[in-house]
């Protein structure tokens, strides 16, 4: 049975119990508080958000002209957050998200032992950085949908990539280091550690956003937030996305696939705990033995889709399509010396991005561009 609801309006349900506040708010409110901790990464382009002034002759090379210029792109320019969740956009593109119940157990892990486990770090790590893949392919739609731009490309986003920024009590920025509160990383790419000059002359040039281009990115992340199954396909589905950009038709098929198996063996499990009914007499439909009979090696994914297709839980072309990506992906499984194309990839991320839409309640927008350079 599906451990989750899906309905069609939660992202409207969640949006109107979480609040979007202004750069002032979040200045305001820190100055009330010890510092916050959140995990912080960049997209693959510098971006600018919200208004910039047009022409600043000297920016590039008159410190007394550059240097309001880069302290107003270091404001929060984005900021949105619920009781579980708080979303930050720096005007200068610094993503920065805290999960409040990712924080707690970070603090009992210290409380408890001041120097906890590597695997204790580690899931830490592996939490935080699926809510931060997922968070990055969902900003990724919403600024693709609202400018059909599609500016960004997507990266595996891991320990050398995101860093700890916090917001002290007046409200400023201070980027920290890449480590999950003692996990080190290998490199951050944060504008604080740029020559000035080149941080001016990047943001000068970069692609202006309206804050409204983002002001879904809240309300959807905290349903992915609330739904866990969701937010693993979200983060995989990204990791495809990312894997394909670079031209890595193989990988970003192995991944699509996981996804598309992933909701076929749910939407199987819902469709058989439909059908249970009590016979009466102590008896069900569906018993444990028939369940266990059912989600065993008797119906490989070839047979589940097929079914949901009679169930009409799959449309027909749907499961051509799906035939089509297993066939793929037992090729690339078994080493067949089969070619396989990012026309394949693209086939495969679509079927994926699909069915993911079908079961988010809240729209998904994403590019098939590719990022290969030319040789």
């Amino acid at each position: 049975m599906r451990d989750e609801p899906t309905r069609d309006s939660e992202a409207e349900h969640v949006a109107a119990k979480g609040e979007t506040v202004t750069a002032a708010a979040v200045q305001a409110s820190a100055g009330e508080a010890p510092k916050r901790h959140y995990i912080g990464f960049f997209m693959s382009r510098h971006f600018w958000l919200g208004p910039r002034p047009e022409s600043v002759p000297g920016v590039i090379d008159d410190p007394a002209i550059r240097t309001p210029f880069l302290a107003r792109s270091r404001e929060v320019g984005f900021a949105w957050n619920d009781a579980e969740l708080e979303i930050c956009v720096r005007r200068d593109g610094l993503v920065m998200l805290r999960v409040e119940s990712l924080e707690r157990g970070i603090a009992d892990d210290r409380a408890a032992d001041p120097s906890p486990s590597i695997d204790a770090m580690l899931s830490r790590w592996q939490e935080y950085l699926e809510h931060s893949t997922c968070l990055a392919l969902i900003l990724l739609s919403c600024v693709y949908r609202h400018t059909n731009i599609a500016l960004f490309t997507l990266f595996p986003l891991t320990n050398r990539e995101v860093f700890r920024p916090t917001i002290d009590g007046a409200g400023r920025v201070e980027m920290g280091g890449t480590s999950l509160d003692g996990f080190s990383g290998i490199y951050h790419v944060a504008f604080d550690l740029m020559d000035p000059r080149v941080t001016a002359a990047q943001l000068f040039m970069a692609q202006q956003l309206d804050v409204s281009t983002v002001a879904e990115v809240g309300p959807q992340m905290a349903v992915a937030r609330a739904r866990p199954l969701l937010r693993r396909r979200l983060a995989t589905l990204s990791r495809a996305l990312g894997e394909y950009q670079l031209g890595n038709a193989s990988l970003a098929i192995l991944l699509s696939w996981f996804v598309i198996e992933d909701i076929a063996n749910e939407r199987w499990m819902d469709w058989i705990e439909g059908k249970d009914a009590d016979l009466g007499g102590g008896r069900r439909r569906i018993n444990s033995d028939r369940r266990d009979k059912m989600k065993g090696r008797d119906y490989p994914a070839s047979v589940v889709t097929n079914l949901l297709e009679l169930a009409d839980r799959l449309s027909l072309d749907q499961l051509k399509t799906i035939d089509t990506v297993r066939s793929w992906r037992n090729a690339i499984a078994h080493q067949e010396k089969k070619p396989l194309s990012s026309e394949n990839a693209a086939t495969a991320i679509s079927a994926a991005l699909e069915l993911v839409r079908e079961d988010c309640g809240f729209p998904l927008d994403l590019p098939l561009g590719l990022m290969v350079p030319v040789m």
